[in-house]
């Protein structure tokens, strides 16, 4: 991940996450890549 390039908020985010080891990459970022599938079915 390359800091210089993201915006100061993003790379606040980012590292805080990093360096407290709290959260991961899809913690904040499922489904932008992919469509979440249809959970409304599911118990």
């Amino acid at each position: 991940m390359d800091f210089t390039r993201q915006t100061r908020r993003a790379q606040f985010a980012h590292s805080t996450a990093l360096e407290q080891g709290t959260r991961t990459c899809i913690d904040c970022h499922k489904g932008i890549a992919h469509r979440l599938p249809n959970m409304a079915e599911v118990p």
